[in-house]
């Protein structure tokens, strides 16, 4: 009997009341073209040698864990209620049979991500790691 996999992503949803209103998100499970995405930014190495008999050595691995975590959002994010002081949705998503989507080009949702307070920023990225704990650093699990 073959293996039925659901296309319908896993998806969960949040609520924290803050100070000036309640912030719900929805989060989904990534799946394996996010964690190829992902992959990249831990990917960059540079290696130099200069080996007469183990001479001048460098390896240099280039990670920006903020960038790294805009995109773990920007892969995961399905839903949110954050709109601007005149109350236009900050966020653009959408619906198709394997689920929420969020309907942004990943410039765009930047552009806005980049704009967001500090603390609102890591509320969203923390409720992305509750749901995708390989992504954790602290879980104690490798992805």
């Amino acid at each position: 009997m073959a293996l039925r996999i659901p296309m319908k992503a896993v998806t969960k949803t949040f609520s924290t009341v803050m100070e000036d209103g309640e912030l719900e998100v929805v989060i989904r499970q990534a799946r394996v073209g996010d964690n190829l995405r992902r992959g990249e930014y831990f990917a960059e190495v540079t290696q130099i040698y200069d080996d007469a008999f183990m001479g001048p050595m460098q390896v240099k691995q280039s990670r920006n864990a903020h960038e790294i975590r805009r995109f773990e959002v920007f892969a995961t994010l399905v839903g949110c209620n954050l709109q601007d002081e005149d109350g236009e949705d900050l966020f653009r998503f959408g619906n198709n049979d394997q689920g929420a989507f969020l309907d942004m080009t990943e410039p765009a949702f930047n552009n806005v991500w980049d704009l967001l307070p500090m603390n609102v920023a890591e509320l969203v990225h923390d409720r992305v790691l509750e749901v995708n704990v390989l992504w954790d650093p602290t879980s104690g699990d490798e992805d």
